[in-house]
């Protein structure tokens, strides 16, 4: 690595060369075919973060874009930080950390990141920086790292300035990677959406501000504009209810510390882990009928799996999504990397590291121990809610379903249909609460119905309660709601059936659509 420098007009005022030790060719390969449009702008929001600045730290992004002319295409992105030290330009361009290590370092590990995600979005056209203690600061103003340099040293030459006003680093990219861009205000409304909630915790702790614009150069108006967000997961307890009745905000797991290995290769991280709310469970939590666009938390296919964090920030979304059956979109958690693991530029070979593969069976036996998917270990569904709950939902789909009314005698489902009935003894003596009741009132109807419900199993005792039930009220038609009826159940429901002149049926509730 070479850095020259020759004094130039004003006082202390310089010209200097920057001179990486490699082959521009050997730049271009940091290119990142694995970066998405968030991941590569999330490696210049750690360098700002990765300090653990206490004040507020302010970067903007700004795209700068021409369908008619994208050779004009540009983005800016300009910080606030502390900015950096002419001295220390030769080792931030150093392919590599080298022996420059930065004490606190909660992200970066091995210098490629702020390098790479330049060359993946774009080309080098500016790099302005100046360190909050020095009267001078540093502009690029030529540079060789592009394709047709591929095998000459790279060159960067600076040019020292004075501008008491100038804070923190400039970046400036052009022949910008279309395939790396947003397109519009909607596409830059998305990348708010998930940059909020990586940097979640940086937002709300008020150390990082970010903010997104989106400029149209053939009309010379903004599209977008606005400081991002924080964008915080929604936990739904299974079932635990506040007082209107709304499932509470709260994992079911809260957090569980799991550890491994030995010595130096000792590994820590914490598990939490719950439900993400059913569209309903939305609106009596939130108030609110859809989830916003681009969020990493909703209920929706690419979004299934656990979030792995580091010091507060998102580093990975969905991993091990392909490790459950029953729950699927609605089982939802966090990963904390407290030691022993490593990351990388894009954050992904963490899943290659040894003491990841060991957390993970850790994480798949919490899962089936602490039953967070029934259908792991016993075949059941995780349906949220209390037996009393359930039944309630179950009466308001019957309630629902018009088209089995006129099988039924059904006229008014809302008098006819009910829950937690009771039922009385010939002389009149309360003998107990059928969960669901159907009385129908039509002409010519064919009877009224009992309805047992269970949120798991349905045994013997089950079977032989219902037939009480439909002994004490002289009623043929019975049905058990449950997500299993055991093989002694069903074998005393046959024998019920056949000897004692009842229509007893078994239905699986979990077939009902609120229940998937």
């Amino acid at each position: 690595m070479v850095q020259r420098r020759s004094q130039t007009q004003g006082a202390g005022m310089q010209k200097f060369e920057v001179k990486p030790s490699s082959l521009v060719g050997a730049w271009l390969q940091m290119r990142n075919n694995n970066y998405t449009l968030v991941t590569a702008l999330c490696e210049f929001i750690d360098n700002i973060i990765n300090k653990g600045a206490k004040s507020k730290t302010t970067i903007q992004i700004e795209y700068y874009l021409s369908r008619k002319y994208p050779k004009k295409n540009f983005i800016r992105i300009k910080d606030n930080a502390e900015g950096i030290t002419s001295d220390l330009l030769h080792k931030v361009f150093q392919i590599g950390r080298g022996t420059y290590k930065n004490a606190i370092k909660l992200f970066s590990e091995h210098g490629y990141g702020m390098k790479a995600a330049m060359l993946s979005l774009g080309e080098i056209m500016g790099f302005k920086t100046k360190y909050k203690d020095d009267e001078l600061g540093s502009n690029l103003v030529k540079n060789n790292i592009k394709e047709r340099y591929c095998d000459d040293e790279p060159r960067l030459d600076f040019q020292s300035f004075e501008d008491k006003s100038w804070e923190g680093t400039e970046i400036v990219l052009n022949n910008v990677n279309t395939g790396l861009s947003p397109h519009s205000a909607r596409d830059m409304k998305i990348l708010g959406v998930k940059l909020g909630a990586i940097y979640s915790k940086y937002i709300d702790d008020k150390t990082l501000e970010i903010k997104l614009k989106l400029h149209n150069l053939d009309t010379g108006e903004d599209s977008y504009d606005e400081i991002v967000e924080s964008h915080h997961r929604i936990w739904c307890h299974g079932t635990k209810r506040d007082k209107n009745g709304a499932p509470k905000r709260e994992p079911d797991l809260p957090g569980i510390t799991l550890k491994g290995g030995k010595g130096k290769n000792a590994w820590e991280a914490i598990f939490v882990a719950g439900y993400k709310p059913l569209d309903e469970e939305l609106h009596a939590m939130t108030g609110k009928t859809k989830w916003i666009e681009g969020s990493p938390y909703s209920p929706i296919g690419k979004n299934i799996g656990f979030d792995v964090i580091k010091h507060g920030r998102t580093i990975l979304f969905g991993v091990m999504g392909d490790e459950y059956s029953g729950r699927g979109n609605y089982l939802q958690g966090e990963i904390h990397i407290i030691k022993g693991f490593t990351t990388t530029t894009t954050k992904d070979s963490l899943r290659n590291d040894k003491a990841w593969k060991e957390l993970q069976k850790k994480i798949k036996t919490v899962v089936k121990d602490y039953r967070l998917d029934d259908r792991v270990k016993s075949g059941m569904k995780r349906t949220r809610g209390t037996e009393l709950q359930i039944t309630n939902r179950i009466a308001e789909e019957l309630r629902k379903q018009t088209f089995a009314h006129d099988g039924w005698g059904v006229q008014d489902a809302n008098q006819e249909i009910r829950a937690f009935v009771e039922v009385y003894t010939d002389d009149d003596k309360p003998m107990g609460e059928v969960d669901i009741m159907i009385a129908p009132t039509a002409t010519d109807n064919p009877g009224e119905q009992v309805w047992e419900v269970k949120k798991e199993e349905a045994d013997t005792d089950a079977v032989r309660q219902l037939y009480g039930y439909l002994k004490a009220r002289d009623i043929k038609s019975g049905t058990i709601a449950a997500q299993k009826l055991t093989s002694k159940a069903k074998n005393l429901m046959e024998q019920l059936n056949k000897d004692k002149n009842v229509d007893m049926k078994y239905w699986d509730y979990t077939t009902l659509a609120i229940f998937n």
